[in-house]
């Protein structure tokens, strides 16, 4: 499910890049870090930061000693649109694997409930992800 917004909008460092900063969007990142969980070589990054700060897509929010920390910009309505993209993308996922654990376990009721807690535990399980990241 992580890699459904790649696959369906392109796997290009400018991609891993949204994809990174959209899941984390409570969190401002260093390039480092950045570079290190999007996957994205340290030189593709330098090269393709300054075209969304241009765009204001990416804001840089603080700096503490020489690093600098990023988020998306929320409030930009380029942004807005992706992070609806990228939810969108994530919901019918969601949808799907719950259809699907439906239709396994429907004579079962109990077998139901634990697949939903299935569910659930991967929405927890990518909230301690974005937290980790710090």
């Amino acid at each position: 499910m992580e890699n459904s917004f790649l696959e369906i909008m392109g796997n290009t460092p400018k991609m891993r890049l949204l994809a990174f900063l959209i899941d984390g969007r409570e969190f401002d990142y260093s390039l480092s870090d950045i570079s290190k969980n999007a996957g994205i070589p340290w030189s593709t990054l330098h090269r393709i930061m300054p075209i969304f700060e241009k765009s204001k897509i990416v804001v840089k929010t603080r700096e503490i000693g020489r690093a600098k920390l990023f988020r998306i910009n929320q409030e930009s309505e380029e942004a807005k649109a992706l992070i609806e993209i990228f939810d969108g993308i994530l919901e019918k996922e969601l949808e799907k694997y719950q259809i699907k654990a439906e239709a396994r376990t429907r004579p079962n009721s109990t077998a139901l409930l634990s697949e939903k807690s299935l569910a659930k535990d991967w929405l927890l399980h990518r909230e301690e992800k974005a937290w980790k990241r710090l």
